[in-house]
């Protein structure tokens, strides 16, 4: 759900062609893997708090076989997230700039 509801925010904004309103919300879904890949790189020392008794990224990640790269999948989501907010403020401000060219064309 943290990454399901603002993509399809995004993808409803970007079909209505609002595009700044999309590049908010697309803020909000890098700021959402940014906060995820923090929980994704505990799930070796398990320090945080948890609301359940089990650490789903641990469970998911031993599942798989993945534990022991659980460190580096999580940088690689922070990173990715890092993209994604850099884009989304490029395509804000590249959005009002644009807006604004066409305001003062129409006058």
């Amino acid at each position: 759900m943290q990454l399901i509801v603002p993509g399809s925010i995004v993808i409803y904004f970007v079909l209505r062609k609002l595009f700044f309103s999309a590049s908010v919300v697309l803020f909000w879904f890098g700021q959402n893997l940014i906060d995820i890949s923090i929980y994704m790189q505990d799930a070796i020392p398990q320090q945080m708090p948890l609301l359940g008794d089990i650490h789903d990224w641990a469970y998911l990640f031993g599942k798989f076989g993945l534990l022991k790269q659980s460190w580096f999948i999580g940088d690689s989501v922070a990173f990715l997230g890092v993209l994604v907010v850099s884009v989304s403020v490029i395509a804000a401000l590249t959005t009002t700039i644009m807006y604004s060219f066409e305001e003062k064309a129409q006058d």
